[in-house]
């Protein structure tokens, strides 16, 4: 094993600012630049079906989030989330006048807060 595997550049892009990684691979091909808001559009799916996505395993993927200042992949707390407004909603069709505005008030709370999320905040 007295050879050394080729390297390739990860460029990461977040803002604006360019910063490079020097990753050990087997393929000399550059992988395209990944930026915050390209990992935004996936934050629906799975950890692991976005690191297979980018041709990754999830241990290089988390570490690239982090440096994109993504400590924590949301797709959990989305789930999380969205379960919440759907039982909120169930529980809005049997409320009387009085508690929908609280139930209203709620779910409109969680929107926001998955609209967060989302974007990255």
């Amino acid at each position: 094993w007295s050879e050394e595997p080729e390297k390739f550049n990860i460029q990461i892009m977040y803002q604006g600012q360019m910063s490079e990684a020097v990753e050990s691979s087997n393929n000399s091909s550059r992988r395209p630049r990944v930026t915050a808001s390209m990992l935004r559009d996936h934050f629906h799916l799975p950890l692991y079906t976005v690191a297979k996505k980018f041709s990754m395993c999830t241990t290089a993927f988390k570490k690239m989030c982090r440096r994109l200042d993504i400590p924590k992949w949301p797709h959990r707390q989305l789930r999380g989330i969205d379960k919440r407004i759907a039982a909120l909603k169930a529980e809005l069709a049997y409320t009387t006048n009085g508690d929908r505005k609280q139930y209203l008030s709620g779910i409109s709370f969680l929107q926001e807060e998955k609209a967060k999320l989302a974007q990255g905040l």
